[in-house]
């Protein structure tokens, strides 16, 4: 990670993104996703959490979940988290990453 490098700037985009986005947006009518929490990391400021999905319906995605949310230091491999719209990819140094703004728990 180099300050004001190419992932500085995408870092600060889907920071404030997601700071203009309700979090409290409902699901519902919504085409969702479902995923599997096989690994988790945390940003330190704790704006948004990295999260590599099992296989299967995340077929092994790696996601960038904007925001904390009730519960979120729960998040460990094997939960569930459902990721509503908006979400869309990014790609970081090589790397595809989903970006997740409205996300909960299951």
């Amino acid at each position: 990670f180099v300050a004001g490098g190419l992932a500085s700037t995408v870092r600060q985009w889907v920071l404030e993104v997601g700071e203009a986005t309700t979090t409290k947006k409902q699901f519902e009518n919504e085409k969702e996703l479902l995923i599997r929490v096989a690994e988790v990391s945390r940003e330190q400021a704790g704006r948004f959490i990295l999260v590599r999905a099992e296989e299967g319906g995340g077929r092994g995605k790696r996601w960038i979940l904007v925001g904390s949310r009730d519960g979120d230091g729960d998040l460990k491999p094997g939960t569930s988290v459902r990721i509503g719209r908006p979400n869309w990819e990014i790609e970081i140094e090589g790397e595809t990453w989903s970006v997740g703004v409205q996300w909960e728990r299951r």
